[in-house]
């Protein structure tokens, strides 16, 4: 799904997928799919842990989830200037911009999110140059 309608129209007409248009929170109820794709997404909503709860509710037993968000040790590896007001949107200094990251999670954190909302992690990548964590993660099976 995606919040942006035109997204959605794009996604469709370019790559022949669909994808419903709305909020997570809003769309999938009684859904049983096979991949959840969190890209980019846990630190731009205001309910993460509510997100990933809903992930696990869609995804059938033995399903996919895959997050993708920066992590947070990345700052300490690159110097920032949270003096000089522009290196907070600056690119070269990592996501370090609360205005459009409601939430910052270094990688222990977000793995131990991850599995209390019902997930085995299998496997995790770190792109060092942008600062951003990738987790594969199944949901378990009862």
């Amino acid at each position: 799904c995606d919040a942006n309608r035109r997204n959605c129209e794009l996604a469709l007409d370019l790559w022949g997928v669909e994808l419903a248009y709305g909020f997570f929170q809003n769309v999938f109820a009684g859904s049983r799919v096979d991949v959840v794709a969190m890209l980019d997404v846990l630190e731009h909503t205001p309910t993460p842990r509510a997100d990933l709860a809903k992930a696990h509710d869609v995804l059938r037993p033995g399903g996919l989830l895959v997050v993708k968000t920066f992590y947070d040790e990345y700052h300490s590896t690159i110097p920032v200037n949270i003096a000089d007001h522009a290196a907070w949107s600056d690119l070269n200094h990592g996501y370090f911009d609360p205005i459009g990251h409601l939430h910052h999670f270094d990688e222990p954190v977000l793995l131990a999110l991850i599995e209390r909302c019902g997930f085995r992690v299998e496997w995790t990548t770190r792109e060092i140059h942008v600062g951003q964590v990738t987790v594969y993660a199944r949901r378990i099976v009862p």
